[in-house]
């Protein structure tokens, strides 16, 4: 019988173990989390994000719940990178439901600039999409989460993409409006740093 010889490195809380690849002959189950196909694999944090970007919404929230263990900053991150591959035509509800994972899985690590971060880039898909109203929406929701997170530069650069947004839609007078409040916080910045 032919042997795999792959080896690689995880990391499994903050100590490093070698996994390597056996022949379908060797029971792996003891190296393996009950109900989870994801910690065997040497490239699992990226395969177990393709497997949720491909998912359905039941078949989604059924892996995280099976694999609670994989729910991590990374998983985040990786998830965050995936979706600008479907930032094109015809991709971008699918791109604005993997956000709204990224935003559920910001949520469940109690990251807040994580959560303002994702509807700011859902705003920024819907934007894409031409959904201004759903752009909008997004964007000032997003600016008062960085508000609320205690987030200084991040209100203010949500406040601008809104602007766009009003600006497109051929509403000046908020567009101004909204640039105009941008502008003072860019200003209270300058004027706390100096």
């Amino acid at each position: 019988e032919k042997q795999i010889r792959n080896f690689a490195l995880l990391k499994e809380n903050s100590e490093w173990k070698v996994w390597r690849d056996a022949a379908g002959t060797q029971d792996l189950s003891a190296f393996l989390e009950r109900g989870s196909e994801w910690r065997a694999s040497a490239d699992s944090i990226e395969q177990f994000p393709t497997a949720l970007v491909n998912a359905g919404e039941i078949e989604r929230v059924r892996l995280l719940m099976d694999n609670k263990a994989m729910v991590t900053a990374q998983l985040r991150d990786v998830l965050t990178r995936k979706v600008g591959q479907l930032q094109i035509p015809g991709s971008y509800e699918r791109a604005i439901s993997v956000l709204a994972l990224v935003q559920r899985i910001s949520e469940q690590l109690e990251d807040k600039n994580g959560v303002a971060v994702a509807e700011r880039q859902i705003g920024d898909a819907f934007r894409d999409w031409g959904r201004w109203p759903d752009a909008l929406k997004h964007y000032l929701n997003a600016a008062a989460l960085f508000e609320a997170a205690g987030l200084r530069t991040s209100p203010a650069a949500a406040l601008v993409s809104a602007g766009q947004v009003y600006f497109a839609q051929k509403n000046h007078k908020l567009a101004i409006e909204t640039y105009e409040k941008a502008l003072a916080e860019f200003e209270s910045l300058r004027s706390n740093r100096g």
